[in-house]
């Protein structure tokens, strides 16, 4: 099992003895939260990777994955007015009551009105819904985008689940994407990086001080008639409160880097949800998947050349060069080496080029190679035909069905709301 920090399955890992044929077997699972963490997880998803051995002797793997419920990382919380950062989405449904679409919350709280609610985590932090009159639209507003994008994706799973028969949800986004935020939580996120760097080379030169003293004291005390000690017994205890010293640093600086890794995997959710359904209207689901493998939400707290940065910088470059090249020259340009980046401009301008590229139509799958092999199965099946209608005239089976284009929300412009 695996889930985001600072939530830890009880048992990492279960055996199973033997499950019978044709039958199911029933596991508890239980969590803990690490109260005392100060981190939002980035999800809610807990991974689950299966091992099992069939009877012929071979061993086989398989992997899925559940939600866990809200209710562990808070509670609802009367009606606040925090509005740091917001976000609206529009949908084509009239709003559900939200004490009926969040009933896992409303049992164990009273404040939760027909259209306002507020959730407190317990890490810090909250977010609000409030659900407009004019119907169909929600405002999520919170003391920060870490808050804001756990509640905006629960929300959007229960109204996918309350709406899931009849007409299809529709959902769209009218405002602009919260680039110099997001930008804003990349820089926070390389700033610590390069502090834990700094922090761990004038460890090392600490450490290799120290060392080299220890060797000295070593030697001294080896000779037959050893000289006094001077100073070095000061020097000795000097340099080890500093050695001290500097592995709290290094521990501060670790800390810091992995809220900031926290933060940077939430805002990077936010970021690509509402870029999913600001352009449905030309943003496939393949086209999501390749963008999301690319600007990957999975942020790590390595500082070498394999960073967060440096691979997701490389990874917008190739898609600039290839599927959303403007002109041959962009198309010929050499890919550089993965090294350990100096400043995040470069990063900055790959990911605005990228999401401006996309919002004018381009597209990351590459359509013309999938409608080739189409073609050329039609050219197969019509020479099937022919050489088959000399004798019983087969009954030819019907096309394949077309992948539906995604619906959208008719782009009308954002009128003025009225929220309570």
């Amino acid at each position: 099992l695996g889930s985001p920090e600072p939530i830890f399955p009880d048992q990492p890992s279960i055996v199973i003895p033997s499950i019978p044929a044709n039958d199911s077997v029933t596991i508890p699972l239980a969590f803990t939260v690490q109260t005392d963490s100060t981190v939002l997880p980035s999800s809610l998803l807990v991974d689950v990777a299966i091992t099992y051995q069939i009877p012929s002797g071979d061993t086989l793997s398989t992997q899925t994955g559940f939600l866990l419920p809200l209710t562990l990382l808070g509670c609802a919380v009367p009606v606040l007015k925090t509005n740091d950062v917001r976000v609206q989405i529009d949908t084509n449904k009239e709003p559900p009551h939200l004490a009926e679409l969040f009933r896992g919350l409303s049992e164990y709280s009273q404040d939760i009105q027909a259209n306002a609610m507020s959730f407190q985590f317990q890490a810090g932090g909250d977010a609000t819904i409030l659900v407009s009159k004019n119907g169909g639209r929600y405002r999520i507003q919170a003391s920060n985008f870490e808050a804001l994008w756990l509640l905006l994706s629960e929300l959007l799973r229960l109204l996918r689940g309350f709406h899931r028969d009849g007409e299809p949800l529709v959902v769209s986004v009218p405002d602009d994407l919260p680039l110099e935020d997001y930008m804003m939580a990349v820089d926070r996120h390389f700033e610590c990086r390069q502090r834990l760097v700094e922090a761990q080379e004038s460890m090392a030169t600490v450490a290799a001080q120290f060392r080299a003293i220890q060797k000295r004291l070593l030697v001294k005390y080896r000779d037959k008639n050893p000289a006094p000690l001077a100073s070095f017994e000061y020097l000795f205890e000097s340099t080890y409160r500093k050695l001290h010293s500097s592995a709290e640093t290094v521990e501060v600086c670790q800390v810091a880097l992995k809220m900031a890794s926290s933060s940077l995997s939430c805002n990077t959710h936010l970021l690509l949800l509402l870029l999913r359904y600001k352009f449905q209207h030309s943003f496939s689901r393949e086209d999501f998947d390749i963008l999301k493998n690319c600007l990957t939400p999975n942020v790590t707290s390595k500082t070498d050349a394999s960073g967060w940065e440096e691979t997701v910088d490389a990874s917008l470059a190739h898609l600039l060069r290839t599927s959303l090249s403007k002109s041959s020259k962009d198309s010929g340009a050499v890919a550089q080496p993965l090294m350990v980046m100096a400043e995040t401009t470069k990063l900055h301008k790959h990911i605005a080029l990228v999401i401006d590229r996309i919002s004018k139509g381009g597209t990351l799958a590459d359509r013309s190679a999938a409608k080739a092999a189409s073609a050329v199965k039609k050219d197969k099946f019509e020479s099937a035909v022919a050489v088959g209608a000399g004798s019983a005239s087969p009954q030819r089976p019907p096309p394949p069905p077309q992948e539906e284009a995604p619906q959208t929300s008719g782009g009308s412009e954002a009128e003025t709301l009225s929220f309570e």
